[in-house]
């Protein structure tokens, strides 16, 4: 269903007409998980009219901080803008806005008394009911369809997902050997959290191998307008931290996505599971400082700062 054209015969005074920004609301308030506004009757409107345009212009000012920018200059991004993205671009204000859906010379709303352009903000008892205020509405509303959300930072969901082994030798080669051998042979376990382990390594070459993988989850609620959706995931690298007998930090090496990507969509779902975030595969050895240490070594592997852009594919009113 599409909105109703701006024309010349446009009826601001129809509940059919009016209560269809009534829906584009709604799509969007259950969006960002809150509850829906009811719909007009004829009667309700003359009297009010004014007063139900300010309060849906000041629910759009006070939220629009909630939406990832989603076009540019009225044309939606692609699919995959934020792929391979290191921010999330969210609406900073209205302006922004308006400059996003293609609205140009002015930056907020219109104002219009005695059938002519009056001034700038949010409608008042004494302006005209004018159809340039619909204008203004659906531009923007189109504008507001990609949301932001952050996932759970680890889930194992039940499987078997961590491998450790630590191994000691005379040399570096003969450690790393021995880890290789014992990594190749241990049984993964299932962890729920992210996991760390330590050894006290006071003689000898010591080396150590971990990988884990885990999901990341995100639970959009069950709105109705969660008809279709897209999910684009992020996961920050997954952390390696290394102390040398000295107490010394050497950064640490792992593999682990840390980009954007298309997750899954379109789908009805409300839970959605990431892909794996690494897997069960021996690791490499560091580039960097390298695993094999004289003394205390520990490693962390936390699933950090996941985050979520939500593509609202299928509002009725877009």
């Amino acid at each position: 269903m599409a909105w109703t054209p701006i024309a010349d015969d446009f009826d601001a005074y129809s509940a059919a007409v009016i209560n269809e920004y009534v829906g584009a609301l709604n799509e969007r308030r259950q969006a960002l998980g809150h509850g829906t506004i009811g719909t007009y009757a004829e009667d309700d409107l003359v009297p009010n009219s004014q007063t139900i345009i300010r309060a849906w212009q000041q629910w759009i000012e006070d939220n629009l901080g909630s939406f990832v920018v989603s076009h540019d200059a009225g044309v939606e991004r692609a699919a995959g803008y934020y792929d391979n993205a290191a921010t999330i671009d969210m609406y900073p204000d209205l302006a922004a806005v308006f400059s996003a859906a293609g609205i140009v010379g002015y930056t907020n709303w219109r104002r219009f008394r005695d059938d002519a352009f009056f001034a700038y903000g949010q409608a008042t008892e004494d302006d005209d009911y004018a159809i340039e205020i619909f204008e203004d509405l659906q531009k923007i509303l189109n504008a507001l369809k990609w949301t932001h959300g952050n996932g759970s930072g680890w889930t194992s969901l039940g499987e078997s997902n961590w491998k450790l082994v630590t191994a000691s030798g005379p040399t570096e080669a003969a450690a790393k050997a021995a880890a290789a051998a014992a990594y190749a042979v241990q049984v993964p376990v299932s962890n729920n959290t992210a996991p760390s382990a330590t050894s006290d390594t006071s003689a000898g070459w010591n080396a150590g191998l971990e990988r884990v993988y885990a999901y990341a989850q995100y639970n959009t609620g069950a709105p109705p307008c969660a008809r279709k959706i897209d999910f684009y995931y992020r996961a920050d690298r997954w952390t390696l931290n290394e102390f040398d007998p000295n107490g010394d930090f050497n950064p640490g090496y792992i593999e682990g996505r840390a980009n954007y990507f298309s997750m899954i969509g379109p789908t009805t779902d409300t839970n959605i599971v990431s892909d794996r975030f690494g897997s069960l595969s021996q690791p490499g050895w560091s580039p960097n400082a390298g695993p094999v240490m004289r003394g205390y070594f520990r490693v962390l592997w936390p699933a950090v700062n996941t985050e979520v852009v939500v593509r609202w594919t299928a509002f009725v009113y877009q």
